[in-house]
């Protein structure tokens, strides 16, 4: 009776440790749906909300740069026509969230048959009960 009852306490604990992963994870799954979508819309009101004011990205071409760079980098004709994100794992610690994956770009001036994809490293911060998106990876393949 002792094991059976070590057990469910066990079991318990494991789910409601679980459960509070669970919630942080659908909120930043929801960031990230979020965040492209406001990408494909050019919608940097978005963005800026998403984005921490120490957002900073490690982008395809090698050069680290920031979120008013890269909505510069917009206003100036950087835009695309699709964005497909596929999550792979979200590891959660604290108040860090680490998002990889992959994702597929069309870009909208090129062919819409013409796509990039890349590998992915997203990094949210929980500041005062919000995620914000701090620093980004993405790699061409």
């Amino acid at each position: 009776m002792k094991k059976v009852v070590l057990s469910l306490l066990l079991a318990l604990i494991a789910f409601s440790f679980s459960f509070g992963q669970s919630k942080d994870e659908q909120k930043i799954r929801q960031l990230e749906v979020t965040w492209s979508e406001a990408l494909v819309k050019f919608d940097t009101i978005t963005l800026r909300k998403i984005w921490s004011p120490e957002y900073v990205i490690n982008n395809p071409a090698g050069k680290v740069v920031t979120g008013k760079e890269i909505i510069q980098a917009m206003k100036s004709g950087t835009r695309y026509q699709a964005y497909e994100k596929t999550i792979e794992r979200i590891t959660i610690i604290d108040n860090i969230a680490i998002v990889m994956g992959k994702e597929v770009l069309i870009d909208q001036p090129k062919d819409p048959k013409q796509s990039t994809a890349r590998r992915i490293t997203n990094i949210w911060i929980k500041k005062k009960g919000n995620w914000y998106l701090i620093a980004r990876q993405a790699t061409n393949i």
